[in-house]
């Protein structure tokens, strides 16, 4: 193989890494010998001059106290949390300087299978300077369920290039030194218990830059919600619930006082249709919801377990400011 046919994952290492920062963040634990300090870690992105840097919720997650440091040594042990949004996973911090870098912002949508992509970012707290590793998009569109009781991570970017705790919140490139993906989750088993490697996953950026203007303007991300928790209908959950549909969106759980509660959703119906729209996926589904403000009036569609068909017209609520429902 012609070594000059091979990526030049140095250039963009060299390019981008300035950007990338390490978060420590202070929360508290109780315990038997009183309230402790626990620290946890992981990176994140500086994406303008005002300071603000992207990372993950969970990274940040009941924090008392956030520090980033920067390559160059700079450390801000009081950094603000602007926002946090824990049904998509990211949140947004801001540290004040002068002369910090700033890192560009591709379009994950022309990402191919294939493609090659760099994770930049804190891997298990070895130092100050960023770890990169390598490798390519494995798939596209792929839906991870990140925390019990949350809705699932939808539309993620699946890559080969070793992302290690540390690097949640941290950026995965494009060649051109863009970033196309925010590192969120890594898969190490099978539900067998097999081990697995190489099974990265990042938020597209794409859906992730609403979110992120949002969390920047407000402070929170205001979602119209239904106020089901709901799973992309599988084989397995067909046959594990012996429903009949072949396709759609699994209604988990319907939450108290909701719309959804109101309107006659319930467990084990599965959402096919939106106004005019087929759902297949959560994504869809989120999709459509978040194309509607609070207020407006949808009509669902779907399947009963016994087979027969539903349409109900609900009211769409105020998102909750938790990931416990769609």
């Amino acid at each position: 193989m012609d070594v000059n046919s091979l990526p030049d994952i140095a250039t963009v290492a060299e390019r981008v890494s300035s950007a990338v920062v390490s978060i420590k963040a202070t929360s508290q634990r109780r315990t038997f010998f009183g309230v402790l300090p626990r620290e946890g870690e992981g990176s994140g992105f500086i994406i303008d001059g005002a300071g603000h840097v992207v990372t993950n919720s969970h990274v940040i997650a009941s924090a008392t106290s956030v520090a980033v440091t920067l390559p160059d040594g700079r450390v801000f042990p009081d950094s603000v949390v602007v926002g946090t949004d824990p049904t998509s996973d990211l949140a947004v911090i801001r540290v004040v300087g002068i002369n910090l870098p700033t890192v560009e912002i591709g379009r994950s949508g022309e990402l191919q299978v294939g493609s090659w992509v760099v994770a930049v970012g804190n891997a298990v707290g070895l130092g100050t300077e960023p770890t990169v590793t390598a490798g390519i998009v494995s798939a596209v569109g792929r839906e991870v369920q990140m925390t019990e009781g949350c809705p699932p991570l939808a539309n993620l970017i699946q890559t080969d290039a070793a992302i290690n705790p540390g690097n949640s919140g941290g950026p995965l490139f494009n060649l051109d030194g863009e970033v196309i993906g925010i590192n969120t989750a890594v898969q190490r088993t099978t539900s067998g218990g097999i081990v697995v490697e190489g099974v990265g996953f990042a938020i597209a950026v794409d859906g992730a830059l609403p979110i992120i203007d949002q969390l920047i303007e407000k402070g929170f991300v205001e979602k119209p919600w239904i106020g089901v928790s709901i799973y992309t209908l599988t084989p397995g959950i067909a046959a594990q619930f012996r429903l009949r549909a072949e396709t759609g969106v699994f209604v988990n759980n319907v939450y108290p006082r909701s719309a959804a509660e109101r309107a006659g959703l319930r467990f084990g119906q599965v959402i096919t249709r939106i106004d005019d729209h087929a759902i297949r996926t959560v994504q869809e589904l989120l999709n459509i919801v978040g194309s509607h403000i609070v207020g407006d009036q949808i009509v669902v569609a779907g399947v009963d377990p016994s087979g027969d068909e539903f349409m109900r017209r609900l009211t769409l609520g105020q998102k909750e400011r938790t990931c416990s429902a769609v």
